[in-house]
């Protein structure tokens, strides 16, 4: 059964029972999930609620003929993209043209060989997997362009379109207290496991309130959408005192913390926010800082 693990499915439409029966028979022997719809207004219905992956569809129908049913598949975005295969005893040019043009990937004439089906409907599964395995490695690639290969946070550049496209929102950015001096004792191996829990404190703590990125070397970027400046002040507030009381990280952090409509672009929020986490390193480290344009106010140091 080539196709078990993929769960192909394929829809038969035919309005005679004795074909989607043998056409049944024929695929499911092979591996294929099927379903069969006696009339075009019933594969319409059938296809709004499963996935289907395949259609084997006849022409020849009462009400509602292959073509029409064709039609409203493809207008539809949840089933335009599904393949579409003709059987038909029509075997006129013009017939066999329309089909195509109405949407269809293939044209198969009745009577059918079973070998023939099977051929033509493998190759269209073949197609369908390899576009499936196609459209996931595009998302993997697109997830490690955006991503920090350490930490599994946003990376710096992906961070920047974010915060290009923020009307107001809020920043914190911190960094590792004493980083250099935990890599030169413990090597950078447990450097990178520190940082790798920073990673996932923070996760916690922002949880689904914002963005977090590595920004660069023991640097964390957190963006806070619609933020307001002392929101921003209790997360960072929260972060330090998880940083200082936990048992899984040995340092502390220092941070800065700036809202937009005080700094301006999203460059200027970002050294602003720099500054204020520097001129907390510089007046004994594990503290938070809010920028102000005209002084920088300083939080009083944590203490646990």
């Amino acid at each position: 059964m080539p196709y078990e693990d993929a769960k192909i499915e394929v829809l038969i439409v035919d309005d005679t029972i004795d074909n989607i029966k043998l056409l049944d028979d024929l695929l499911s022997a092979e591996g294929y999930k099927v379903t069969g719809a006696p009339s075009g207004s019933a594969a319409l219905r059938i296809c709004q609620h499963k996935d289907i992956d395949l259609i084997l569809l006849d022409i020849m129908m009462p009400k509602m003929d292959g073509y029409e049913v064709c039609s409203h598949l493809k207008a539809s975005a949840r089933t335009q993209d599904i393949p579409i295969i003709f059987l038909s005893a029509l075997d006129s040019t013009q017939d066999k043209v329309r089909a195509f043009q109405v949407g269809g990937v293939d044209y198969i004439q009745k009577p059918f060989e079973a070998l023939e089906v099977l051929a033509r409907v493998k190759n269209h599964t073949d197609i369908l997997l390899l576009q499936r395995k196609l459209l996931k490695q595009n998302r993997e690639l697109k997830k490690l362009a955006h991503t920090d290969g350490l930490t599994g946070l946003l990376n710096r550049r992906r961070m920047t379109e974010l915060l290009e496209q923020q009307a107001n929102y809020c920043v914190i950015l911190f960094d590792v207290d004493n980083f250099k001096y935990i890599n030169d004792k413990y090597g950078h191996q447990r450097g990178d496991e520190e940082l790798i829990e920073f990673a996932t404190l923070t996760e916690e703590i922002v949880a689904h309130k914002g963005y977090i990125s590595r920004w660069g070397g023991e640097e964390f970027l957190v963006l806070l959408p619609e933020c307001d400046i002392e929101e921003a002040k209790t997360i960072a507030q929260s972060l330090q005192k998880t940083f200082s009381g936990s048992e899984q990280v040995c340092s502390t952090a220092s941070f800065g913390v700036v809202d937009n409509q005080s700094a301006g672009s999203f460059s200027s929020v970002v050294q602003a926010a720099d500054q204020a986490m520097y001129q907390g390193k510089n007046n004994g480290k594990n503290q938070v800082v809010i920028w102000q344009e005209e002084r920088q106010q300083e939080e009083e140091p944590h203490t646990s």
